[in-house]
Order: structure tokens, then C-alpha cells, then sequence
């Protein structure tokens, strides 16, 4: 008997995946901004793709408001009333029409502080960018509508309700074509309201900003009527784009406009009669720059002459427009601010990095490294217990995040930057985890690749081929490498890596050569790779860059089986490596939708799923397909989902072949028959994108979102019933939170054979003595209490039913490995292999061997015998030295550790002491800690190749360790 994922839903209820956050605790991008009128310390912002966030004390800790309430988790507007504090006006969607700029469903307003939401309508205004409320009555607001970005939408324009949301009227509305991208009612007198109307286009391949449409307009009445006012003396003539605009409230007519205009008539204007006139008072470039991404101005609300430009740094005015001066904030990509009217000290600025607070007139700010709000574009995991994240940050860089800690917290401390890569692919080297290979901007050509060293944190770029894009068109490139292209490494051949531009490339050696595995494998319209942001101001700047491959996989059961999908709808198959490539035709998927992702099965040879989406061609459906032929034929899997929400990502479970995960626009989806009506897993992650998901073979998969913490792990729910396990090996009936990541040989890349032949590594003839890629194992040695009986590892000394043995002194090293007659040695609660005893003067270790199975050495109280590194290789017959107490001196040393067991008379350095050895002199490990490798000061010369872990003082406890070897006649490692 099996069931549905209908009946797994219902016997679970709405709690089906417990999610949580894994952060990290650094902000993403922020659009909207309020401060309370009346509370000092109480600020709002509305994150990207992250929900409404309150502070009460200044910026200092930021709380969700929003979780359970909104449907959509990008946030455009954000106004408190006024006439009642406990009334916020929220509009969803931003307004600046980035290529992966996520829509909303309409406003929400709260009238209790944020503890509950109601959604009030305009659903399919999509992408709202302010909202204004009456000063006099909480009731009264008027919403400023872009409309689909994408294409034609009837919605754009002006909007106003009367009654709190329950009815609304389209007072201004110009055409299709054109809607409201700035909003201000004047505060001298709420009945006058501006606005600007922006004509504007984004297609997958260019933006458009600009046309006939765009205009400034006035109206008198509270929004009943309105009249054109950029058509008056003084103001710039000709073809418009953006338009910003303030009032003043320090000066009652005085208006200001941050102008996007042709001909070089761009720039500050200001009229001191209402609009009726205009002076062109500045062309400063620095405040114009992208005016489609930014075009903010604020007016000081005491000061007249004073006024503020968001744009890629904040700059203030203080001469009434004529010359502006930079502002230092936190961050780049100025969106947003607000500015207290009684107390102008006292302001709040929204940017990407997140939201900050100043109270000396943004002299100071607050931290930005308190939100999780970061937008993440792909990640990766390790294969280490607990896993870590890899990720790439929207307008920040690369970063490794923990996925739990023994802090109790994830701090921004315990995170890694991995360099300048901020919205492509990751990657990790699984047959050499040092290095992390990172795609993403910043580097001043298209298709930049990072390969990011974690040990002596440098970045080198290995780009296939560097060439400066900036102001020109894809067509004039030599390839074309879109925003978030693929990186992958094979899961066959280790250190071999591909990347997607237009065509396959393919690396033997981790990036530092590259060769051409197929020819152009897209439609190669050359009227899609044109420069883009006119007809007024260019934007190339590698966003737009089309025609390239966006998907690619290789099978992870036959080597040279490649799977490529294109952004402009095309697929395509080889099965010898690169060789031959066949194109697939998948039924119903549009002809220039984008493939999100391919996945291979892990079971099943020709088995493949795919998942596509065409919402920025305006087609919202879900475009998710399984072929089990090599793509023959492909069969649509979509039945459950909404057919609003477009697909991102797909799954398959890597133990159990049904078991399916989706990854779309708000939510993830979970199938436990291989596609068929699947249903939402939510449980308690808010909505938000999903773009990237991943299975793990513990009990925790990550998926990457959009805007809230990056990433998240999730924790399965199985049913009860013995009949129906959906998955056998990474869900229990309750978490396991320290149970040792379980992995067979044929899924381990680090024993794959031959690796370390390929990269000198002198232990590759033999079989390693750790044992790493287990299958999964009981609870506890000869229990299965609670689990479905597995094999035991191979590496776990057999133990009595039910039994214990007894307990040593020290903790128990991660792949150590005893005689079964050593004394001392024991088990753990997850049947892990026991240890050898920690050695001293007195007695010398009866155990075999004991290695590491960790990269990076931890030091372990062990008593009164002073400080020793679990995993070091104790040989028989030498009789190590005793370690001296460790003072605070010596904690900074850095180590020396022996390896295999091949070797007996290799020596073990510890702490600052050398062991005693057969034939060869000890390395000396010294004091002074250092990022560079010790050099092994006397070797004699009938001792072996020895090998050293060095582990400086600043590396992390999860950096990787360096490898270096002491050579028979030279003292200087290699």
C-alpha cells in the first residue's frame, strides 16, 4: 500500500518541513523605509524578498512583522500613518526592474503595529513603488502602481481608497504602457498630490526605459482630476524616463524632480510655484546615474535649500541643488530614506546591503550585519558534518555560512567571504573542498570565475575567456556568458569542470585550462544581443546578456552524459562526453522560456526532470517535466501547483527514487510519486522565491531563497506508518541533531579511486585505513530503536546487543579506528568507531591506528596530560612524550600531525612536544603561529616522506588545512 502526497499532507497538516534559518545575519536589498512618528527608536523596512522588518531600539535588532501574513515576500512601499502610528501601508513588488525583480499581489495594511495583516487588494498591480498616506486621516492613501514590468498591464497607475483598502479608484491612469513610479502629497497641503509616470519595458534580453508617455503631473483635488505639469516653462523638453519627486515641507510650492531626460536636459530641477515653473539647477552626474534603478530625491523637512539624491552612494545638497556632497552609508545602491519632520537627525536609509539607522543626521549608522534579508542567486554544501554553505549574495560577494554552530547562534563571525562574486553559480571541489569555484560580477567581463583558496583566502580569477563588456552589446563579444550561469563539477571525474555560455566548456584541471565541448547550443538571435537601457540611458552591464546556457548536469550514474537548457528555450543532450549533441524537445515549453534546471536521475539510467520558466514573457504557468528516454519524450509533472506560480527548481531525492522537491516563486513543493499532484511544503518558512534547492543525505537539505537568510534546512516529517515511508534514510520520526552524515561508496566523491593518484598524493596505491562513506548506522551499538535497521558501518567495532563499553577520558575522533582489544576504547551514541586512548608517559597505545576524518585539527582537553589533537595516528611501538599543560602562549602553536600507518617511524609532533620515533628525528612544530606552512627543520636521512597539517592561529575551525611534505634531503616543504 502507498500513499499519495495528498495523504502525506493531510496526516500531516500544514507543518509538513520544519524550516530553519541558517542566516547569514548580513542584510539584502531594501527598497522601502518609515520611521514612527512618535516612537524614537521604532524604524520599518520592507525587504526585497524578505517581509516587513520592525526595530524598536534604533536599528540595533530587527524583527520579522510579516510571517504568515503576506503572500508575497518582496516588499516595494512601506508608509506609517501619521494620524496613527499603529497603521502601516504596505505595498508589494518593487518598482525597480532588475532581470530577476520579483512581482507582489497587490497592498497589506496593519492597524495593531504589525502583530496581525490584512491584505487589501490590487492584486494584480504587481510592482507597487510608494504609498502615501493622508496625514489627516489613516484611511485615506493613494498607492503608486508600475504594473507587469514585463509587458502591457491595464493596472498601472495612480490608485486611491477612501476607506482603508476596501474599495479603490484608478484616478490616474495614462496608458498600458506607462505607470506610476513616484508618489508625494504636498505636506503643506495634503490635497495637492505629484506624480510621475514612467513608460518602461523589461524583457529577459534588454530594459527600456523612456518614451511619450513618461510625464510629471499635478493634481489639486485630492486626486479627483490632474493636469500634465513637465510640459511647463522650464522644464526638460523632449523624451523622459524616471522621474523622483519631493515637496517641501520647510518651504510650502517647492518641489523638487530628479529628472531622466534625453539630450543631456537630465538631472535636479526645482519650481518654488508649485510646479508652475522650473529651473534646471543641476547636471551632476553622480545623482543620475541608472536612473531606471534609482532616480530617489528627499527634501529636508526643515531646511529648504537641503535636499538628498539616492543614488549608488547617498549625496546631500545643501545650496538648494546647485552642488552635491557625499554621504557615507553603509553600503552602495542607495534606494531609500526617510527623515523624521520633527527631528531631522533622525532617519532611516534603505539600501542593497539592508536598512540603517542614524540619529546625528547620518553621521553614523547602524550595523547592516543584523538582518537576514540577503538575496542569494545558487549554493553549494560540503560533504562535512555539520555541512556548510556556499553561496553567492546579490551586490555583495561569495560567502560560507555554517548550518549550526555550537555557539547556539549562526553569528556573521562563524561566515567566510569568498570573494568579489555576486550573482552566479557556486561550487565546490569535492575531491579538494579547499577550493570553491564562484561566478558573478565584478570582475569587468562577462562570465567572471572565481577559484577561492580557503586557506590563504585569496581569490584568483580563471574567467574562460576575459574581455570588457561595459556600454556594448552580447553581439559584439567573442561568448556570451549570461547573469547566473552554470558552474559544475563532475561527480565522475574529480578536479573536471564545466561551465555554460554560449556553448559547453569544459576544464581538466579546476579552471586553469579550457577547451569547446560543443558548438552554439542556443537560438543566437542577434536582435536579442543588443545594448541595452534606451532610448535614453544605456545599462550594459551583463544582466541582460542573452542566448546563453542557463542549465547544464551530468549524470550522476553514466559518465559524459550532459544535459544543457538554454534561456531561450532550448535542450539539449550528449551522452559521450561533449562528442555528439542531440536537440530535445519538451511538449508545451515556450519557445524563448528560460530552463532553470535539468536534473538526472540518481536511479534510474534516461531519467531526467526539468523545470523552465517564461514569467518575464508574461506566462505565469509552472513548466516542470520528467523524460524517462533521454528526452524522447517528456511528460508535464505539474498537477497541484497553482497555475500562477512558476517553477525554479527541481529535486530528486538522492536515496529515494519517488520522492520529488519544487522549488517555485513563493513556496517549495514536495511529490512522493515521482510527479504526480504534489503539494506545498512549507511549514514554517514565509513565502519567498526559491531558486535553488538541494537534498542532502542527512536529515537536513538546504534550499537557497531569495530574500530571507539565503539559505534554509529543512527537517523532514515521515508518517508513523510502517507501511508508507516516503524517505527512508533522511527522514526520522524525530530530528537526529548529531548523527554523523551517512553516505555510501558509490555517492562519496572523496574515495572516488583515482584522485589523489592524479594529484601526487603519496598514499593513493593503497586503500585508505578511514573509513568516511559509511552506510547510515543505528542510533547507538546494537540498537535500532526508532529506525529502520541498517547495516553497521564498516569502520564500527562490533559490540554486544544492547551494551556499552567503557567510557575513556577523552572524546571520541571522527574515523578513528582501535584494536578490538584496546583498552580504554569505546563507542558513542551513534555507534561511531571507538577511539584509542590518549597516550601517556606511562603507557604506550595498544590501538592500530587512529586517524583523522576531518580537514581541520581541534584541540580537546584530555586531563592533567595537557592538550592533544583527536585524529593523529598513535603507531605502535613509539612512546609519545607528555604533553605539557597548555598555557595561553602555547594555544597559539601552530601543529605538526603524523599520517598513515605505512609509515611507523613518522614522526607525530603535538603541541610544542615531539614524540619519539624508531629511526627519525622529530619535526620541530614552532611556536610563532603562521599562515604560511612550518618547514620540517631536521629530517634523517633513512626516514620517510612525512606529511604535515598545519593549522595556523587565524584559520577557522572549518578552514581547510594545509598539506605539506618533508622531503628526505631537503629540509623545505614542497
Amino acid at each position: 500500500m502507498t500513499r499519495s502526497s495528498e495523504d502525506l499532507a493531510a496526516e500531516l497538516g500544514p507543518d509538513v518541513i520544519r524550516w530553519r534559518s541558517v542566516g547569514p545575519s548580513r542584510g539584502g536589498r531594501v527598497v522601502a523605509v518609515a520611521g514612527d512618528p512618535s516612537d524614537r527608536s521604532r524604524f520599518w523596512m520592507g525587504a526585497c524578498s524578505g517581509g516587513v522588518w520592525m526595530t524598536d531600539d534604533a536599528g540595533q535588532y530587527w524583527k520579522p512583522m510579516s510571517d504568515g501574513f503576506l503572500e508575497s515576500a518582496s516588499v516595494g512601499a512601506i508608509a506609517v500613518a501619521d494620524a496613527d502610528p499603529q497603521v502601516v501601508w504596505v505595498g508589494t513588488g518593487e518598482s525597480f526592474a532588475r532581470n530577476n525583480v520579483v512581482p507582489g499581489d497587490g497592498v497589506y495594511r496593519t492597524v495593531d503595529g504589525g502583530r496581525t495583516w490584512q491584505h487589501r487588494g490590487l492584486d494584480a498591480t504587481k510592482h507597487i513603488a510608494k504609498v502615501r498616506v493622508d496625514p489627516r486621516d489613516a484611511d485615506v492613501a493613494f498607492v503608486a502602481a508600475l504594473g507587469d514590468v514585463f509587458g502591457p498591464s491595464a493596472e498601472r497607475g495612480v490608485y486611491r481608497t477612501r476607506d482603508g483598502g476596501d474599495t479603490w479608484d484608478l484616478v490616474l491612469h495614462v496608458s498600458d504602457r506607462a505607470g506610476a513610479a513616484d508618489l508625494v502629497l504636498d505636506p503643506a497641503n495634503p490635497r495637492v498630490v505629484y506624480a510621475s509616470i514612467w513608460q518602461m519595458v523589461r524583457h529577459p534580453w534588454d530594459i527600456v526605459s523612456g518614451g511619450e508617455d513618461s510625464g510629471l503631473w499635478r493634481s489639486r483635488d485630492g486626486g479627483d482630476t490632474w493636469e500634465l505639469i513637465s510640459d511647463h516653462p522650464g522644464f526638460a523638453t523632449g523624451l523622459l524616463g524616471r522621474i523622483g519627486i519631493a515637496a517641501s515641507p520647510a518651504r510650502p510650492g517647492r518641489v523638487w524632480a530628479l529628472v531622466e531626460a534625453i539630450g543631456g536636459q537630465g538631472g535636479v530641477y526645482r519650481s518654488d510655484d508649485a510646479g508652475q515653473t522650473w529651473a534646471h539647477v543641476s547636471t551632476e552626474r553622480s545623482v543620475q546615474g541608472r536612473p531606471w534603478y534609482y532616480s530617489h530625491i528627499i527634501a529636508h523637512p526643515t531646511e529648504a535649500d537641503t535636499v538628498w539624491c539616492m543614488n549608488t552612494w547617498a549625496w546631500r545638497s545643501r545650496d538648494g541643488g546647485r552642488t552635491f556632497q557625499q554621504v557615507q552609508t553603509p553600503h552602495g545602491d542607495n534606494h531609500d530614506l526617510w527623515i523624521d519632520p520633527s527631528d531631522p537627525q533622525r532617519m532611516i536609509n534603505g539600501n542593497d546591503g539592508g536598512a540603517c539607522v542614524s540619529v546625528n543626521g547620518g553621521m553614523t549608522w547602524s550595523s547592516i550585519y543584523n538582518q537576514p534579508t540577503a538575496q542569494f542567486y545558487r549554493f553549494d554544501v560540503d560533504h562535512r558534518f555539520p555541512f556548510d554553505l556556499y553561496a553567492t549574495q546579490q551586490d555583495n560577494s561569495g560567502i560560507r555560512a555554517p548550518s549550526r554552530s555550537w555557539k547556539g547562534a549562526l553569528r556573521w563571525p562563524d561566515c567566510l567571504e569568498l570573494g568579489e562574486a555576486e550573482a552566479g553559480d557556486v561550487a565546490l571541489d569535492r575531491s579538494d573542498p579547499r577550493f570553491v569555484m564562484l561566478g558573478g560580477a565584478g570582475f569587468g567581463h562577462p562570465g567572471p570565475l572565481l577559484r577561492f583558496d580557503q586557506v590563504t583566502e585569496q581569490a584568483r580569477d580563471v574567467a574562460v575567456w576575459p574581455e570588457y563588456f561595459m556600454g556594448i552589446g552580447a553581439s559584439e563579444m567573442k561568448h556570451r556568458f549570461g547573469w547566473t550561469y552554470p558552474i559544475e563539477f563532475s561527480p565522475h571525474e574529480p578536479g573536471v569542470l564545466y561551465v555554460g555560455g554560449e556553448r559547453v566548456f569544459r576544464s581538466p584541471d579546476g579552471g586553469i585550462t579550457w577547451q569547446s565541448i560543443s558548438g552554439d547550443l542556443t537560438r543566437d538571435d542577434p536582435a536579442k544581443q543588443q545594448p541595452t537601457g534606451g532610448p535614453i540611458s544605456g545599462d550594459s552591464t551583463g544582466a541582460e546578456v542573452y542566448c546563453t546556457i542557463h542549465a547544464f548536469a551530468e549524470s550522476p550514474l553514466t559518465p559524459g552524459e550532459l544535459w544543457v537548457g538554454t534561456d531561450d528555450g532550448r535542450v539539449h543532450l550528449s551522452r559521450d562526453g561533449g562528442g555528439e549533441w542531440t536537440e530535445l524537445f519538451p511538449a508545451g515549453l515556450p519557445e524563448w522560456a528560460t530552463v532553470t534546471r535539468i536534473e538526472p536521475s540518481h536511479h534510474q539510467v534516461g531519467r531526467a526532470y526539468l523545470t523552465a520558466h517564461a514569467y518575464r514573457l508574461q506566462d505565469l504557468r509552472p513548466l516542470v517535466y520528467r523524460t524517462d528516454d533521454f528526452g524522447a519524450t517528456w511528460e508535464a509533472i505539474t498537477a497541484g501547483i497553482p497555475e500562477t506560480e512558476w517553477a525554479r527548481s527541481i529535486r530528486e531525492d538522492p536515496l529515494q527514487p519517488h520522492l520529488l522537491f519544487v522549488a517555485t516563486e513563493r513556496r517549495v513543493w514536495f511529490s512522493v510519486d515521482r510527479g504526480a499532484p504534489g503539494r506545498a511544503c512549507a511549514g514554517t518558512c514565509p513565502p519567498c522565491p526559491s531558486t535553488t534547492s538541494r537534498c542532502a543525505t542527512t536529515n537536513s537539505s538546504p534550499a537557497r531563497t531569495g530574500g530571507r537568510s539565503g539559505s534554509s534546512t529543512i527537517s523532514h516529517r515521515c508518517a508513523r506508518s510502517p507501511k508508507w515511508h516516503p524517505t527512508v534514510s533522511t527522514c526520522s520520526p524525530r530530528p537526529r541533531s548529531t548523527a554523523t552524515p551517512h553516505r555510501t561508496a558509490s555517492t562519496c566523491p572523496a574515495k572516488a579511486p583515482g584522485w589523489a593518484a592524479s594529484r601526487g598524493f603519496p598514499w593513493a596505491a593503497r586503500p585508505s585505513p578511514v573509513v568516511t562513506c559509511r552506510t547510515a548506522v543505528p542510533r547507538r551499538c546494537g540498537s535500532t530503536e526508532g529506525r529502520t535497521p541498517r547495516t553497521a558501518p564498516r569502520s564500527c567495532t562490533a559490540c554486544p546487543p544492547r551494551s556499552r563499553p567503557s567510557r575513556s577520558p577523552s572524546p571520541t575522533p571522527r574515523g578513528g579506528r582501535c584494536a578490538p582489544s584496546a583498552p580504554l576504547c569505546r563507542t558513542i551514541g551513534s555507534c561511531r568507531p571507538p577511539r584509542c586512548p590518549p597516550p601517556t608517559p606511562e603507557r604506550t597505545p595498544s590501538c592500530g591506528i587512529c586517524a583523522w576524518n576531518r580537514p581541520s585539527p581541534r584541540r580537546v582537553r584530555t586531563g592533567d596530560a595537557g592538550w592533544s589533537i583527536p585524529g593523529p595516528a598513535w603507531h605502535p611501538g613509539v612512546t609519545p612524550s607528555p604533553s605539557p599543560p597548555m598555557a595561553k602562549a602555547a594555544r597559539r602553536t601552530s601543529w605538526c600531525i603524523a599520517t598513515p600507518a605505512e609509515w611507523p617511524t613518522t614522526t607525530i609532533c603535538v603541541s610544542n612536544t615531539c614524540c619519539s620515533c624508531a629511526s627519525a628525528t622529530c619535526c620541530s612544530a614552532s611556536r610563532r603561529a603562521s599562515a604560511r606552512p612550518l618547514p620540517c627543520m631536521t629530517c634523517s636521512p633513512d626516514s620517510p616522506v612525512a606529511w604535515a597539517i598545519i593549522r595556523s592561529r587565524r584559520a577557522s575551525a572549518r578552514s581547510p588545512t594545509r598539506l605539506t611534505r618533508c622531503a628526505e634531503s631537503s629540509p623545505t616543504p614542497t
